[in-house]
Formats: C-alpha cells, sequence, structure tokens
C-alpha cells in the first residue's frame, strides 16, 4: 500500500470523529421550528438544497434515513460524520456512479426514507436535476420538498452558496405537501413544478 493511500485514510478516519464532534455540538447549540412534518415514520423521497444539506442533517439525527452523498473525496468528507450521526449514506451522484447509486436507493428505499440535493453535486444552484424524481417514479414513494430558514448564517462563496448556521440560530424547516410522479412522460414536467414550489416557499418565509 502506498504512503500517500495509508495518509489518506489515516486523515479520513481522524476528520470523521472531529467532524462528528463538531456536528454534535453544533447541534446542541441550535433551535429549531418544524412545519409540515407529518409524514415522520412513512417512506419517502426528500428534496432539498445542497446548500441547506447541514442545516436539514443535524436535524434529522439518528432516524436511519439514506442521504446520495458525491462519490468524490468531498463526498467522503461529508458522509462518514454522517454516518455517526445514524444516517445511510450512499455514494455517487449524477456525474459519478449513477446506475450502482439508483440501484443501492431502490434497495435502501424498502426500509427507509431517503434525501437528495438534486442540484448537487456541483449545480447549478436550485435546478432540479431528474434523479430524484426517476426514483419517486420508480417507487411510487410521494416526494417531499423541503425549504430551509436559518435566520443567523454564515454563507459561503460556493456554488450553491452554502449555509453554515450560527451558535443559536433558529432554523425553520418548512416540509411541503407531498408531489407523486404517475408516468415516465411527467418526470421533466414534475422537475420543474418541485423546483418552483420550492422556490416560491422560499419567498414566503
Amino acid at each position: 500500500m502506498k504512503k500517500s493511500s495509508i495518509q489518506g485514510k489515516i486523515l479520513l478516519f481522524v476528520e470523521k470523529y472531529i467532524a462528528w464532534i463538531f456536528l454534535v455540538c453544533m447541534k446542541m447549540s441550535l433551535r429549531y421550528r418544524v412545519i409540515g412534518d407529518t409524514h415522520k415514520g412513512q417512506r419517502v423521497v426528500y428534496v432539498l438544497w445542497h446548500q441547506n444539506i447541514l442545516s436539514v442533517l443535524l436535524s434529522r439525527i439518528y432516524e436511519n434515513i439514506g442521504i446520495v452523498v458525491s462519490a468524490s473525496f468531498d463526498g467522503e468528507l461529508i458522509a462518514a460524520p454522517a454516518e455517526l450521526l445514524g444516517y445511510r449514506a450512499i455514494r455517487g451522484s449524477s456525474s459519478k456512479k449513477g446506475v450502482s447509486a439508483l440501484k443501492e436507493m431502490l434497495q435502501m428505499i424498502k426500509s427507509s426514507s431517503i434525501a437528495i440535493t438534486p442540484d448537487g453535486p456541483k449545480g447549478p444552484a436550485h435546478k432540479i436535476k431528474e434523479g430524484a424524481v426517476f426514483l419517486a417514479y420508480m417507487t411510487k414513494l410521494p416526494i417531499i420538498p423541503v425549504v430551509v430558514k436559518t435566520n443567523r448564517k454564515w454563507q459561503f462563496n460556493s456554488w450553491d452558496h452554502f449555509i453554515l448556521p450560527k451558535p443559536f440560530s433558529l432554523t425553520e424547516i418548512h416540509y411541503l405537501d407531498p408531489v407523486y410522479v404517475t408516468s415516465k412522460e411527467e418526470i421533466g414536467e414534475k422537475c420543474i413544478e418541485i423546483e418552483n414550489l420550492m422556490l416560491g416557499a422560499k419567498e414566503k418565509i
């Protein structure tokens, strides 16, 4: 085994636990107001913007929800601590390992809900790709759009304008009405519908 490979594995191992401790401490400092979460305990497909992944991640720890994370090295930095928080990570995206990730999602969703950031892993921001909608069509399960508002936050100059809630901030998480996909032909139409629902709700909260 190459020295660089060993060093990379050590780095990931250390990062996983440091990140986990940081996230647990952050979770303890945050306040949440949840609106419309009437589907807890049911199998659904959650969709949320990539910029809000941390806020939502901390609100649903230890619920055994599946999350789709990029197959890249950056994705590993998210997946490892997320699994310590009780999530089930699926590695893949529209650009990498898409087919294998879909197969894993179809298997996992038999027992767990799945959360997807449909504008990830690299954007464009707030534009829905078809993966989550296709999954809902294949499984006949509802899509639950999730919209987030944080009153005090740091916002990064990344493609998604990633949001990091400030300590003791209040985050509102709005679960919108379910969207069903009944035919393959309407997948494109549903992408636009869900995108408009999420953007419209964001302007109102």
